[in-house]
């Protein structure tokens, strides 16, 4: 309801905090899946001293179909506009390692609509799991990408690399300069203060190589702590685009004192002008 807020932890890390908007709403949007272990935690505050706690766990590992086991989804949605949304997706398990998927897609894109067929491949081997999948577009664009995700000691790696041609979507919109491959890494650990404590970290790149033979970069960092009943997560993120660069960071905290909730977030640049570009701060206690 109005009032609330939510607080999303990822592995033990608070990732944001945000109020439920005028329509009873909260998003947290791309949140991505690492191998291995993937806890989720939903701390819900309320106005008046209400807490509900809410966890979801997905692990990320041998998640391959079982060999002759054949899935489906079939999903239809219209939005607000009344536009519809249809995807259709088939799996196979071909062997213990090797699974088959294929999917039919039909979405807005502007004002038109747009069809796309997908085929992809997934396969297992040990700690490793590597997919591969080739979208094509009712247009004639095309999008194939390669993934890898594994897990070395105590370091989850996600990498992946898209090459496109010609292909719009809702992701990859259109352009004048339009985006001809993109390269992304994501390494997510901890580092072990002392014997019981550690710190999530979080470090993810990603490289977009545009038609004209220009890069746009993007590098972004995350570290997480809970000290003294008080959660901490700092993440900055640096982005290159033709000549222009900037550094952005955002600093989240939350605590309970003596039965009030403190929750603040400060956003900031760091560079030749360095500033404080936006600061919050919620505070709530119950009153009988």
């Amino acid at each position: 309801m109005p009032g609330w807020n939510v607080e999303l932890y990822y592995n033990d890390a608070l990732v944001a905090f945000q109020s439920a908007g005028s329509n009873s709403q909260y998003r947290f949007e791309d949140q991505p899946l690492s191998y291995g272990r993937n806890e989720f935690q939903l701390v819900f505050n309320g106005p008046l001293g209400q807490t509900r706690v809410e966890q979801f766990s997905f692990p990320l590992t041998q998640s391959m179909i079982r060999p002759g086991k054949f899935q489906y989804s079939i999903t239809e949605h219209r939005d607000d506009e009344g536009r519809p949304r249809s995807v259709a997706q088939f799996g196979f398990g071909l062997s213990r390692y090797f699974s088959a998927s294929t999917e039919f897609i039909r979405a807005p894109l502007g004002n038109t609509e747009e069809q796309y067929v997908n085929l992809g491949l997934r396969t297992f081997w040990q700690s490793m799991t590597v997919s591969g999948d080739f979208a094509r577009a009712e247009d004639g664009g095309s999008l194939a990408e390669l993934g890898l995700k594994t897990r070395i000691g105590s370091v989850s790696v996600d990498a992946s690399r898209i090459h496109l041609n010609d292909f719009v979507s809702n992701v990859f919109s259109a352009s004048n300069n339009p985006i001809r491959a993109r390269d992304e890494l994501r390494l997510s650990s901890f580092i072990s203060v002392g014997e019981r404590s550690r710190l999530p970290v979080i470090v993810s790149a990603r490289r977009d190589e545009l038609e004209s033979g220009d890069a746009n970069i993007d590098i972004s960092a995350r570290i997480s702590a809970y000290v003294f009943d008080t959660a901490f997560t700092n993440a900055l993120n640096w982005r290159k685009s033709g000549d222009i660069e900037n550094t952005q960071g955002t600093l989240n905290i939350s605590r309970w004192v003596q039965g009030m909730s403190l929750r603040s977030q400060l956003n900031y640049t760091l560079g030749s002008e360095s500033d404080i570009t936006s600061m919050a701060l919620t505070t709530g206690k119950p009153l009988s």
